[in-house]
């Protein structure tokens, strides 16, 4: 009876072990076509004369600086979900929810207003951290049917060029935005979604177009 008992665990850990095994496998590879099609969207639709690729711990995601004609340069840091963790998935996904990809633009020209633009349904839970947020002014905008969040040190005619932007964008993949004079960085947060990366890229293309307008 006791040998029955010990066997069928063997069997259970056994076949949990395989069912890890390749969860992992297939995790990581469908991770490493995502990392793969993202930096490829990214760099067809910026155009960047030199390009510098650290990767994050296998298949977590890269950070990336890239050197761009408009821009003292532009860095890049994209996570993704942890998904050849089967065991540590499911919290990724309550408390993440998407891969998320950062972009840096560091203008060349001088900003005087701190303005962030934040995606209301995606909080609460979520709200990104605003370390002077007690010192900006705050109130709710409607675009498109979507409410946004916008917080900004002065009235100025950069919040409605901003708001502008929002409207050409893929508002279904758009988190957060920041424009801060501390060392004059256009910030935004895109969540990525793989079966909408060319509109990810459309978006990323006309961030460019703006910021180089302004």
């Amino acid at each position: 009876m006791g040998a029955d008992i010990s066997f069928k665990w063997f069997v259970i850990l056994l076949a949990a072990s395989a069912f890890i095994a390749i969860g992992y496998l297939l995790g990581h590879r469908k991770n490493l076509k995502i990392i793969r099609r993202v930096a490829s969207v990214i760099e067809s639709e910026i155009l960047p004369s030199d390009t510098v690729y650290t990767w994050l711990g296998g298949v977590l995601g890269f950070t990336a600086t890239y050197a761009l004609e408009g821009f003292s340069k532009l860095t890049a840091s994209f996570f993704t979900l942890p998904r050849q963790s089967l065991l540590y998935l499911p919290i990724a996904y309550l408390t993440t929810t998407h891969d998320k990809l950062e972009l840096f633009f560091y203008l060349k020209k001088n900003i005087s207003n701190e303005i962030h633009i934040i995606k209301k349904n995606s909080m609460p839970g979520r709200m990104p951290t605003i370390y002077n947020k007690d010192n900006l002014v705050s109130e709710t905008i409607n675009i498109n049917g979507s409410n946004y969040l916008v917080l900004y040190r002065k009235q100025d005619k950069m919040i409605k060029k901003l708001t502008e932007l929002l409207t050409v964008i893929d508002k279904k993949s758009f988190f957060h935005i920041a424009l801060t004079p501390d060392k004059n960085i256009f910030y935004i947060r895109l969540n990525i979604k793989y079966g909408r990366l060319n509109s990810t890229g459309s978006s990323i293309k006309e961030i460019k177009k703006f910021l180089l307008s302004i």
